[in-house]
């Protein structure tokens, strides 16, 4: 390290500028790689987010499916009441049995 500060002391101004520049370039691609990272960690993050939203909104209709055909109910009702068409519904009970 005191090698490398004795070459750059020893460096003319046009020497010093281009080392200067170097380093500078240097900083300024190292930010643009963690701000890419961090952009791309919150993008994963809301879309898992998303994912996991949804999967638990299609466990809870199941669940809903389910215990309204326990229930006795017709698929219109359940179809009044979840708005699911009734393609949707028979899938959700096909998937339960």
């Amino acid at each position: 390290e005191a090698v490398q500060y004795l070459e750059v002391s020893s460096y003319t101004k046009a020497e010093l500028e281009a080392y200067d520049r170097y380093w500078d370039a240097i900083r300024t691609e190292r930010t643009f790689i963690v701000d890419a990272e961090a952009r791309g960690e919150a993008k994963g993050r809301a879309e898992g987010e998303a994912i996991g939203l949804q999967k638990g909104k299609d466990d809870a209709m199941k669940v809903i499916v389910h215990n309204a055909i326990r229930n006795k109910l017709t698929v219109a009702q359940i179809q009044a009441i979840t708005g699911l068409s009734e393609t949707h519904i028979h899938d959700l009970i096909r998937q339960g049995s």
